[in-house]
């Protein structure tokens, strides 16, 4: 009976100290956008992420300093639109 008990013990400890496995990875996208002719960092520019049926899943804007990190992007192909609006003055 004892070691009925011990063996029940041990398959319990067992079970309750196996580490919970995360199967789904994540990934992240950053970056910085610079202006290609003045080489300077641009602020509040969108980007889009769109998964490969061309549906958008997330997205963000740059920062001051032309940063931006997309973060909790499942494992996958994804492609990113870039849109940025500026005014010319005449």
């Amino acid at each position: 009976m004892k070691s009925l008990i011990l063996i029940c013990m041990l398959m319990c400890s067992t079970l309750y100290a196996q580490p919970s496995v995360n199967l789904v990875k994540e990934g992240s996208i950053s970056g910085t956008i610079i202006d290609a002719h003045l080489n300077e960092p641009l602020p509040y520019v969108t980007i889009i992420i769109k998964n490969s049926k061309d549906e958008t899943i997330t997205g963000s804007i740059t920062q001051e300093d032309g940063s931006f990190k997309i973060s909790k992007l499942l494992e996958g192909q994804y492609s990113a639109t870039i849109q940025y609006i500026s005014v010319h003055w005449l």
